[in-house]
């Protein structure tokens, strides 16, 4: 644990406090995510991994297996009752927080996850599919963690066939992640997606 207060942590601390009301939280996720983004950016050295960034690390894993099976009960569980994400719209690639929006609450999310139309994304029947070929992969860049708050940096990339067009599709984005420990059980509190995207095609 660095001996410096971390300033990320800090307002953490602050945004996901119950004593904060959802506008509260809205107005002040702006200088939150600049902050975060100043902070997260280098990657943690290997001295630095404890107990908790290790599940937390095993946490996002576990959310992305449940994601792309359709364990709505999985994706659900990983989240405080009050989880919402926000989402930043990209200019010319940079984010731009002038525009930062709500985009869903845990309570939107459950009705999605928990419909039994709804199999995943892609799903376990196309992930079996050879002709799709679906590939994703994963991983956190950085967490910072103080006590029983922390923040982290996501990279999360999926790639995948499409037979129509015959090229190989690759999409991917960066997000923040705040989380607490309650009951000694780490716990997605609010998330804001899409700091950084990408789409590239190649042909087969």
């Amino acid at each position: 644990m660095h001996k410096r207060q971390s300033l990320a942590s800090k307002f953490a601390q602050i945004i996901v406090s119950s004593q904060i009301n959802a506008g509260d939280k809205r107005r002040w996720l702006p200088s939150l995510v600049a902050c975060v983004i100043a902070f997260c950016v280098p990657e943690l050295s290997i001295g630095q991994e404890t107990r908790d960034h290790q599940i937390i690390r095993k946490m996002l894993t576990k959310d992305q297996n449940a994601f792309r099976v359709g364990n709505g009960q999985t994706i659900l569980d990983h989240r405080a009752d009050h989880y919402f994400v926000a989402t930043v719209p990209l200019n010319n690639g940079t984010p731009d927080f002038h525009g930062l929006s709500l985009g869903y609450t845990k309570e939107e999310m459950k009705k999605n996850v928990l419909d039994p139309d709804w199999k995943g994304g892609p799903g376990a029947d196309a992930l079996q599919d050879t002709a799709l070929d679906w590939k994703s992969q994963h991983e956190i860049a950085r967490i910072d963690i103080d006590g029983d708050y922390a923040v982290a940096l996501s990279r999360i990339e999926h790639a995948w066939n499409d037979t129509t067009l015959n090229v190989r599709k690759n999409r991917g984005w960066n997000s923040i992640w705040f989380m607490r420990k309650i009951d000694g059980k780490w716990t997605y509190v609010t998330a804001v997606g899409g700091i950084s995207s990408w789409n590239r095609q190649t042909p087969r």
